[in-house]
């Protein structure tokens, strides 16, 4: 493993074709014949195609219509609002049942962009992927605008009426009618069902999720008598053990999980301990890329690794009888006597968690564990109050649905925003066809709405009432803040309360959402009378109503249940395959959104569409390359897409994504990617499953990764060193003391100089250092506590108006993001480390891009901002090749011409929307610095207070990794972070100067660490 150490100092890689050629493998900034005109085959020509993948839209003067209700915003009331300021308002976001409260901003009437909300305990103030790119659907273009009767256009009025027949008429006839739901934990919602099935016991209502598993839920009623399934606390836990649960990335309260491990990573010379955490897995996840300590294990040796645990532990903890054996043998075998150790160590400090995919036995030994290590007990990681409402077991609704359709006892079926045409299984699709009523209330004219008769279109969820209830048992309040776009479309509580209000109108005492919610409340706090007004005024205003009486709930162990674990099943094929969700477009319920297709995945940094991943051995074994197309054929169906070459996967295991292959919904979502539920084999999406063959097309598909763009070590620059780039540090390096942790953090830095006010080395110039008398904008980034889930990039993306390219130019490498998260490997390619690195513009006092300016279009503030005049660029370009951070971007096309109404409502008008020939780049969001030094003005103070200040990339970071503030404020929170003997500059040593420092990544493990002997081995 030479090359994997460059003098006797850890080596960074991107890609495995970089690390066999020993070179760098940057895309070129200039692709071969890149001043050719581009040929169009298909009719459609390069900027059309472009602006629809896009939303880049010019923003028209004209406000959006606002609701006909009064709305409480989080700062001020709507009374004393001035033309032109905007107003923050707090609501939720909810998807698969699991709701978190966001703040948004609105202009004018107009909902601009997401933030989290500081208030809210289950997101610990951050905001999803998902809920932040939310804004774009609701100005979505595609969304289905009018009623549709039989394919032709009718009122929504008609619409209903005409359901309602449909439902009658079966009701009378004895026929079941069904309303398939999407998954959700509202109050509001369940008192509906409630009414509903009382007073109808034909009609049932059917939460569908075609990702969610309730195999933990009813586990856990089993074992323990807790009714759903426990939402883990790892910040109780010293030790953390993931088998294939992906706690930062694809789990459902991933936010709350990132922030609760990152406040045990906040190390310090003073407090020099973290906790650790171990993932054991075959795929490559988010949560395994951030581990301290990654074990790769095939799938078939998951349940045999947990019964080793298991058998240990329960050796120690006999306080129930256990009866499980375990055939791993060798280096999995001590690893599982390791990893078992750890955990009895740590006891009733430590956290095992499974992966939702994995088989029942796998679940049923990690509940076990848990219980014999104490973990699951009051004010433990497993605390039994904080059940999940979605957890409840609610499988037996989704079989009752297959065996009553099998009966055909259904007559009519509603789909209320859900897709079960594109994810259902084949079987459930099947009887699905025969059902002689099928009607729609969808956002899209999706693949299920393409099959039913009637459709309505559905209300955005910032455009109706609605609420939704959190494991810690707080309540979150869901308000519109604009009147629907489409003056027909009705929210899932609207439209429940119109179609059974028109069959028995007695039935409801309220007709519409917000009454309806309010009622929930009332009834729900024991409110009546002037203090409920006095209260629902407070929860609008801060988005939710917090639960300080949780019941302590009692813990009743079956031990019968406990005593055996069965015989673990084996996949008997060749080539495992693996579906997992997307970490961006999940379900495919996002994919007509064209911020999410666009943001590269953090693991792989692949764009617009799901490849087949497989690790090396495994594609020399199948003969195929990179882009290669071969077909996944399974007893259930078949899928083609190119060969991605993944390092750290498993080997025989051919790994894939669901959420692609859309047929129907939008112009942004069609012919991208395949349909990995096409291989699904029940009604469980996720998981492995057996590969009957793998057969090559002979076609081979470019695949849009950014992971080889804008690399900053060019090998004829700064001699191609990462180490600089990037820093690491073992713990155990960290409790050594001062004296080595400076010597691992020694940068390859200029030796003569003075010492600046940040501690940082300022090397003699020939020019005098500028003195910054008022403030000096700065940002930190903890390496540590990022995890790379993106929402970061997308706020920036909706905050900065900055357009989506679509996949041919990210092929080019044109992507326009101004936060990009590189990637590196190190270590073992079979499995290696992972670090991840926001990077940004640096914002430097000695900017190489304000140099090389002929036209004086980049130059440096007052205030130590490196500022675009975007009407003086004229596209030279000299900025950007001067630039060593490659954070500069060019519009080579106009992203935003040819809009379609309404995204031209969905641009920032703070913000200058960018034409061909400009370049862009991140300007610390200087509209929001401006705005608050004015407020700050207004209130008669000098400076802005620290932390007034929040970033749209900061607002809505679950791990509070970026800290952003006044340098000149020695008090400050960036300034306070950049004096951290963890902080560093990147490229230091070319003088550039950057505001943007970052706090070393820490591992708790010494494998592959960087050490003070290795680093100071290497003298440059």
């Amino acid at each position: 493993m030479s090359t994997l150490f460059e003098n006797n100092r850890k080596k960074y890689w991107k890609s495995i074709d970089e690390l066999q050629s020993n070179v760098s493998a940057s895309t070129p900034e200039f692709p071969e014949n890149y001043d050719k005109p581009v040929e169009h085959k298909d009719g459609v020509s390069r900027r059309s195609f472009l602006a629809l993948l896009s939303a880049s839209m010019a923003v028209t003067a004209t406000a959006c219509r606002r609701p006909d209700h009064k709305l409480v915003p989080t700062t001020q009331a709507v009374e004393y609002q001035t033309p032109g300021m905007p107003l923050h308002y707090a609501t939720s976001f909810s998807f698969g049942g699991v709701a978190s409260s966001i703040v948004v901003k609105s202009l004018d009437g107009r909902p601009l962009r997401v933030m989290g909300n500081k208030l809210d305990d289950s997101s610990k103030g951050g905001a999803s992927t998902q809920a932040v790119a939310s804004i774009l659907g609701l100005y979505d273009p595609d969304r289905i605008r009018r009623s549709r009767v039989n394919k032709g256009d009718a009122s929504t009025q008609v619409a209903l009426y005409k359901i309602s027949e449909k439902v009658k008429a079966s009701i009378s006839a004895g026929k079941e009618v069904r309303l398939l739901i999407e998954k959700h934990s509202s109050p509001s919602i369940s008192r509906l069902v409630q009414l509903v099935e009382s007073k109808f016991p034909q009609v049932k209502f059917v939460q569908y999720d075609p990702n969610y598993s309730y195999t933990a839920s009813s586990l856990y009623s089993k074992l323990l008598g807790i009714d759903g399934e426990i939402v883990p606390d790892i910040s109780k836990a010293n030790y953390i053990v993931s088998i294939e649960a992906d706690l930062v990335g694809t789990d459902s309260h991933s936010n709350y999980h990132s922030a609760n491990l990152a406040t045990s990573r906040n190390v310090s010379l003073s407090k020099p301990t973290m906790s650790k955490l171990v993932a054991v897995e075959s795929t490559m996840s988010l949560t395994g890329i951030n581990s301290d300590e990654r074990v790769k294990i095939s799938p078939n040796q998951i349940d045999d690794f947990i019964a080793a645990i298991l058998k240990e532990i329960s050796s120690v903890k006999a306080t129930i009888p256990v009866n499980v054996s375990s055939s791993i043998s060798g280096e999995l075998a001590t690893k599982a006597k390791e990893i078992a150790k750890e955990l009895l160590k740590n006891g009733e400090n430590s956290a095992f968690t499974v992966g939702s995919h994995l088989s029942e036995s796998a679940q049923k030994m990690g509940i076990t564990i848990n219980y014999l290590l104490g973990t699951i007990a009051t004010g433990k990681s497993f605390d039994p109050s904080r059940v999940s409402p979605t957890s409840k077991n609610l499988n037996n609704r989704i079989q009752e649905l297959v065996a009553d359709l099998t009966a055909k006892k259904v007559e009519t079926i509603v789909f209320c925003n859900v897709n079960p045409e594109y994810c259902a299984s084949q079987n459930l699709k099947d009887l699905i066809a025969k059902v002689d009523n099928k009607f729609a209330l969808n956002i899209y004219e999706d693949e299920t709405a393409k099959i039913s008769t009637i459709s309505i279109p559905m209300a955005h969820s910032l455009e109706t009432w609605g609420d939704s209830a959190t494991f810690l048992g707080d309540l979150l309040i869901q308000q519109p803040l604009i009147a629907p776009l489409a003056e027909s479309s009705l929210g899932l509580i609207d439209f429940t309360l119109q179609l059974f209000s028109s069959i028995d109108s007695t039935l409801f005492t309220e007709t519409k959402s917000m009454d309806f919610v309010q009622k929930t409340w009332e009834q729900g706090l024991n409110l009546t009378g002037n203090p409920f007004k006095t209260k629902w005024e407070a929860i609008l205003k801060d988005g939710l109503f917090k639960n300080t009486q949780a019941a302590e709930i009692v813990v009743t162990p079956n031990t019968t249940e406990f005593s055996s674990f069965g015989t673990f099943s084996k996949i008997n094929s060749q080539y495992i395959g693996c579906v997992l969700p997307s970490l961006s477009i999940v379900d495919g319920s996002f994919a007509n959104n064209g911020w999410l297709q666009e943001v590269a995945d953090p693991v792989t940094k692949i764009t617009w569409g799901n490849v087949i991943s497989v690790s090396q051995k495994t594609a020399k074994a199948l003969d195929v390359t990179q882009n290669d197309v071969v077909r996944i054929e399974t007893t259930s169906g078949n899928i083609e897409a190119p060969i991605w070459i993944q390092p750290g996967l498993a080997d025989n295991v051919l790994s894939t994504t669901t959420g692609y292959g859309r047929i129907s919904g939008g112009i942004v979502m069609q012919n991208i990617g395949s349909n990995a539920y096409k291989l699904a084999t029940s009604e469980n999406k996720t998981g492995y499953f057996s590969i009957k063959n793998v057969v090559k097309t002979g076609r081979r598909e470019k695949i849009a990764s950014t992971q080889s763009h804008h690399s900053l070590d060019d090998p004829t620059f700064s001699g191609g060193r990462r180490n600089d780039i990037v820093k690491e540090l073992s713990l155990d390096i960290y409790k050594k003391g001062q004296k080595e942790v400076d010597a691992a953090m020694k940068m390859h830095a200029p030796e003569i100089g003075t010492k600046g006010k940040d501690k940082f080395l300022i090397p003699l110039n020939i020019v005098d250092n500028y003195e910054y008398k008022g403030h000096r904008w700065g940002m930190t980034i903890d390496l540590n506590t990022c995890t790379g889930c993106s929402a970061c990039v997308i706020a920036c993306q909706s905050e900065n108006n900055i357009p989506v390219v679509g996949k041919k130019e990210v092929l080019t490498g044109r992507e326009m993001a101004w936060i990009r998260l590189d990637r590196y490997y190190s270590g073992d390619p079979e499995n290696p480390q992972t670090s991840l690195q926001p990077m940004l513009c640096q914002h430097c006092e000695n900017a190489p891009c304000e140099n090389v300016c002929p036209v004086a279009a980049t130059t440096h503030s007052p205030e130590g901002l490196n500022e675009m005049t975007y009407n003086r660029c004229v596209g030279t370009r000299y900025c950007l090749n001067n630039c060593p951070y490659k954070v500069r971007r060019f519009n080579f096309l106009n992203y935003h011409t040819e809009k379609r109404s309404p995204l031209d409502f969905v641009f920032n008008p703070e913000v200058t929307v960018r034409m061909r020939g400009i370049m862009e780049k991140c300007t610390f969001c200087v509209q929001i610095i401006n705005a608050s030094k004015y407020h700050a003005k207004d209130q008669g103070l000098s400076r802005v207070p620290d932390g007034t200040i929040t970033t749209a990339c900061q607002s809505v970071c679950p791990t509070s990794a970026i800290v952003f503030g006044d340098l000149n404020d020695a008090k400050s929170q960036v300034s306070i972070a950049r004096q951290s003997e963890r902080s560093f500059l990147v490229l230091q040593e070319l003088n550039t100067r950057p505001s943007v420092s970052y706090l070393a990544r820490v591992r708790n493990g010494q494998s592959n660490a960087i050490d003070a002997q290795n680093h100071s081995a290497s003298k440059h």
